[in-house]
Order: structure tokens, then C-alpha cells, then sequence
């Protein structure tokens, strides 16, 4: 079977479809290259903004790094192209590529793309690419020496790796090593705190090799919208009117409400306690032994300041508890965690939101919720 018809014949359109159609037509796409590999090589075209584009990139070491596995066809890297511009040139790229490596993020944040139109983008590019019969392998931005710029690309990556994880696409970061803890470039990286120096794009393009050779596809738990996660405005419910979400419980409650959102992220739940609020929500049944990733974004604003430890937790069906956050009352603002783990125990597992404190005020909003299945997959 040709790739054509391989993703002409999955179920659905590729280019309107999430889950299991587009998994299918990307494992197919796995399948055909690891045939290739053997046989007489994937076709490789690299694709993104001017850190591609450069003739000693990053990219031109991966392919020297494959030892004949790779036949490269053409650079379709351009100075300052944003994702939209990609977007626009997708067509461009030769029918003949059968593996594309994808980064862009440095010039979006630039332009003052925000991360989830970012998202958006780069799940439009993977999308387009694998209904063209070309398996897209996703590479994380790389650092930037402007914090603002830093942080913001942080959150950019994070949100493109649970697309890719949706869409059972590979996503790998060769740059992480080169990053000072903060997003921003080591001192020496690069020359002007956006692109990296030629030794650097080399230890990218060797390092990219060997984590892509050992990737493998995985899966989601849950359908997803447009930028590949949960996106539930309603996630906290009030169906019997008692002013507080389904399944929240209150001990020593002295005032409660729910509410359109303050915060800018879902319905926001107001309370007052003089000692603790418990949220619970069964969302997940996983097998013992897998891997998964978890990944959810939530603000939540203490309003009278005291000493106290918010959590946010997974909890095995024995009780066993692999923590997202805990820290103490800290106010978050579109604030995006993930967090990956093996599941010691196979059932349901619920997640839950805690405070413990001392007579405090709190607003708290979660909009959006995700687990993958990971298993036998290599994060970078």
C-alpha cells in the first residue's frame, strides 16, 4: 500500500479529525518509514524559520548522523517565517518526502503569537504534512536570551508537546541541554540569543539522531480539540445549585459560590474556609505498569494571604499519591503543569485539588485537563 493510499483510506478526513483516525494514518506513516529506514532510506525535508534554514544546521548533522538512513531532498527553512507562514508553504514541499523534521516557535513569540494560536499552528502543520503522506517529526524551540521571550516559548512547548501527543506524532527537544534552567541560552550558545553557534547546532543535529531512532508513537486517553488538550470552560459543575462544584467538598466551609470566571480559564469557585477544601474528579483508568503523562492548566488566587499547602495530586486506587504541585498558598495565574508518570496500580485513578490553611479566601478555575499513554515512548 502506497502512503497515499494509506491516508486516503483512514477512517475520516486527516485535516478534520482527531484520535484514533489521524493516530491510525501517523502509525501507518511509522510503519512505511520503518520500512524505508531498512530498504532504502526515508526521505527527509527540514522545515521551519532561519535556524533550519542555516546550510550547517542543526539539521544537516542529523542527516550526516543517520549514516545513509536519511536521503535528503531540499531545506525548506526561511529567515523569519512564523508558523502561519508555514502554514502557507506547506503545498511547497516535494511530494517526495517521506520524513519532516518541524520547529518553529523563536520568530512566533516575536510577532507576539500567543501560545495557544501557537498551538494551533503547529497542529494545522502536522495535520497538513500527514494528509500529504509525510511523517512529521515535531522539534521543540530552542532557547532565547529575552526572559520574557524565554518564558513565553516555555509555555509554547509545553502546549505543542500534548499536541504532538495527541496526535500520536514524535516530539523531541535536542535543545534542552543548551538551556540555563530558566529557557534562555548558556553563557557562549549562541551569538546573538537566538540562533545557536555552528558547535552548538552540531551537538543539536548528533544529539536529535539517536533520540528520533528510538521514538516510538503513542496515544491519548481523551479527545481533543484544536490545540490537542481538554479544553472544558465547565469543568467545575454546579448541577444540584448548592453554590459549589460536583464533587467539591468544604469541611468547615463559611462561604461558598460558583461563578462565571474572574480568573480566565473556566468557571471560578470562591470560597471561604477556616481549614480545608477538598475537589476530587474521576477522570482516568490506567494500566499497571505504563507510562503516562498528565497535563492541566488552572489559575487559583488566594485572596486573604496565610500559611497554608495547596496540592494538586493523582490518586491511585490504594491511595497512593504522584503530586503535580504542592507548594505552599501561592497564587497562579493560566498557569500550565504537566507531569509524567508510571502507574503502580491499574484502575481508576482520581485527581485532586487541596487546601489546608488557616480561615482563607481563595478563587480557583481549572479549564483544561489531559492524560496521554506514553508507554514505551522516550521524552526527551
Amino acid at each position: 500500500m502506497t502512503i497515499n493510499k494509506l491516508v486516503a483510506g483512514a477512517k475520516g478526513d486527516p485535516l478534520n479529525s482527531t484520535g484514533a483516525d489521524v493516530r491510525d494514518a501517523v502509525n501507518g506513516l511509522i510503519d512505511i518509514s520503518k520500512s524505508n529506514i531498512r530498504n532504502y532510506g526515508e526521505f527527509y525535508t527540514p522545515f521551519g524559520n532561519s535556524i533550519t534554514a542555516e546550510v550547517n544546521g542543526f539539521w544537516s548533522w542529523f542527516y550526516f548522523a543517520s549514516d545513509g538512513s536519511l536521503t535528503f531532498l531540499e531545506n525548506k527553512g526561511v529567515g523569519g517565517d512564523t508558523t502561519q507562514d508555514m502554514i502557507d508553504r506547506i503545498d511547497a514541499i516535494d511530494s517526495k518526502t517521506t520524513l519532516c523534521t518541524v520547529m518553529e516557535g523563536s520568530n512566533d513569540v516575536g510577532q507576539g503569537v500567543t501560545p495557544e494560536q501557537h498551538a494551533i499552528n503547529i497542529k494545522t502543520i502536522l495535520l497538513g504534512l500527514i494528509a500529504k503522506g509525510i511523517k512529521p517529526v515535531l522539534l521543540l524551540a530552542p532557547p532565547k536570551s529575552n526572559q520574557a521571550h524565554a518564558d513565553s516559548l516555555r509555555e509554547m512547548n509545553l502546549r505543542v508537546w500534548l499536541v504532538a501527543r495527541s496526535l500520536g506524532v514524535i516530539c523531541l527537544n535536542p535543545w534542552d541541554q543548551f538551556s540555563d534552567g530558566f529557557g534562555q541560552w548558556k553563557a557562549g550558545l549562541s551569538g546573538d540569543g537566538t540562533h545557536p553557534n555552528s558547535s552548538t547546532a552540531k551537538l543539536a543535529g548528533d544529539t536529535l539522531w539517536p533520540l528520533y531512532e528510538k521514538q516510538k508513537s503513542c496515544y491519548p486517553l481523551n479527545t481533543n480539540n484544536a490545540t490537542g488538550v481538554i479544553l472544558n470552560g465547565l469543568f467545575m459543575n454546579d448541577t444540584n445549585a448548592d453554590g459549589k462544584p460536583d464533587d467539591w467538598e468544604v469541611i468547615d466551609g463559611q462561604g461558598h459560590s460558583l461563578s462565571s470566571t474572574s480568573l480566565g480559564v473556566g468557571n471560578t469557585f470562591y470560597f471561604k474556609a477556616l481549614s480545608n477544601f477538598s475537589y476530587t474528579y474521576q477522570l482516568f483508568s490506567l494500566d499497571l505498569g505504563k507510562t503516562y503523562s498528565f497535563g492541566i492548566k488552572f489559575s487559583i488566587e488566594f485572596l486573604s494571604r496565610v500559611d497554608g499547602k495547596f496540592e494538586m495530586y493523582l490518586q491511585s486506587p490504594a491511595g497512593v499519591r504522584t503530586y503535580i504541585i504542592q507548594n505552599g498558598f501561592e497564587s497562579y495565574t493560566n498557569k500550565l503543569a504537566a507531569h509524567e508518570f508510571v502507574a503502580g496500580e491499574a484502575g481508576s485513578w482520581r485527581f485532586y485539588v487541596v487546601a489546608n490553611g488557616t480561615d482563607y479566601e481563595c478563587d480557583i478555575s481549572i479549564a483544561q485537563a489531559t492524560m496521554f499513554c506514553t508507554s514505551d515512548l522516550e521524552t526527551a
